[in-house]
Order: C-alpha cells, then structure tokens, then sequence
C-alpha cells in the first residue's frame, strides 16, 4: 500500500495573487473615478446657491416657550373652529362654527361627489 501524504503540496500561485490584487485595484479606481464623474454632473446641474450655502453650526434651534406657543396655537384653533368667515372668497368657500356645520349636515346630509 502506498502511503499519501496528509497535506496539500501544491501552493498558491504568486502570479495568480497578483491578478487578483490588480483586478481589484483596478475594480476600486474605475468605481471611484465612476462616482468620481456622477458628482461632477449633479454639480453642474445644481445651482451653485446649494453648494455655497453655510453650514449652520452650534445647538439646534428650540422653540424658547414651548407650553405659552401650545396654549396659543390651542387658542388660535378653538376660535377658528367657533367663528365663521372666508377661507376663498372668489370660490364661495367659508369655514363655519363647528356646531353650525354639524347641524347643517345633519340637515342636508352628505354632499354629492364632485360638489365642494
């Protein structure tokens, strides 16, 4: 019987090694001068506003009241929705009390599709 040896014998190829390396060199700059070309054309078709406006640095802006701006805009709502007046007054369209609006539904039931 004649005795195999245990382990490969071959190696790896040094020409083959360096096939790869290149090719993947070669891969990474043609991706690279690709992304390279897009950004240059989404440059040009851009205004120069966008590429010239700065960076705001610093904390982000908050709102300095917050519960007195709620408490206004609440109030600002409420009295829109319990006053009547034009939101378009060349399209005949008003806002209405919100009671008044639901009586008046409750009378002439749903619009008709296609009826503002």
């Amino acid at each position: 019987m004649s005795e195999s040896s245990a382990h490969a014998t071959d190696t790896v190829s040094a020409r083959a090694l360096w096939a790869v390396m290149l090719g993947t060199l070669a891969l990474v700059l043609c991706s690279s001068g690709a992304i390279w070309l897009v950004l240059q054309h989404e440059k040009k078709a851009l205004p120069e506003a966008v590429f010239d406006t700065p960076v705001r640095s610093g904390p982000p802006l908050l709102q300095a009241h917050p519960q007195t701006d709620l408490v206004e805009h609440t109030q600002a709502a409420t009295a829109q929705l319990h006053s009547a007046g034009w939101v378009d007054k060349q399209g005949h369209i008003v806002h209405l009390p919100i009671e008044q609006a639901m009586q008046l539904l409750v009378e002439r039931g749903l619009p008709e599709e296609g009826t503002p």
